[in-house]
């Protein structure tokens, strides 16, 4: 009787070990943690020595410093990037930073530059609460639109977004970004009964505000 009870107790562990594995994923994660005098958030890198993040992640942060950038990468110790800001639209709460001694080895995150579809499901990187580069998934839940408190374009997902989430990738079933996670609406924002409702800004918002830029010459 004990050795069925040991079998059993064993089978159950290798159960536990194998949930608690990192499931494969046909991409690999290019979410990164931003960091800020006195606070926190995420984002994903792009390639050409720039992350994207959310523009209220860096609020009253120096242009030229005073952001470090960490990734962890494949298990190993995480590297630590010195950025400044390169650019940012405050209304649109997006922002680009130009890191300083890349790896060579860091991953690059692709745009989707498109309407996210309602009901496409989705995967969220980011540092929640302080817990570093945690995944979550979801869906689209409802249709871009304009918040009407500051203009920004913003499309709902019922992923829940964080303190710490902000800026980080929203990743579609291809593995290419669709969005970044930005907000929460809450109860004491609206008046309309309890809960609270998440939302990313679409990268095709990103895609264009990068586009202005390289017209501009940043």
């Amino acid at each position: 009787m004990r050795s069925i009870f040991a079998a059993i107790f064993v089978a159950l562990l290798a159960i536990v070990g194998s949930a608690g594995a990192q499931a494969d994923r046909p991409y690999p994660s290019s979410a990164v943690m931003v960091e800020v005098p006195g606070g926190m958030g995420s984002g994903f890198y792009i390639g050409d020595d720039v992350v994207i993040t959310a523009a209220h992640v860096i609020n009253g942060v120096e242009p030229r410093h005073g952001v470090l950038v960490s990734t962890s990468r494949n298990d190993l110790p995480a590297d630590f990037l010195g950025a400044g800001i390169l650019w940012k639209s405050g209304n649109l709460d997006v922002a680009a930073l130009k890191l300083s001694n890349v790896p060579d080895d860091m991953n690059s995150a692709k745009l989707a530059c498109r309407e996210p579809i309602v009901g496409e499901q989705v995967e969220v990187v980011g540092n929640p609460l302080g817990q570093e580069f945690l995944h979550t998934w979801g869906r689209v839940s409802g249709v871009t639109r304009t918040d009407s408190d500051d203009d920004a374009i913003i499309t709902p997902i019922d992923v829940m977004v964080s303190s710490g989430n902000s800026g980080g990738p929203v990743y579609d079933a291809k593995g290419e970004v669709i969005g970044l996670a930005d907000r929460v609406i809450d109860a004491a924002k609206s008046k309309y009964g309890v809960g609270h409702v998440n939302f990313m800004v679409p990268s095709m918002v990103v895609c264009k505000l990068l586009e202005i830029a390289k017209h501009q010459g940043l």
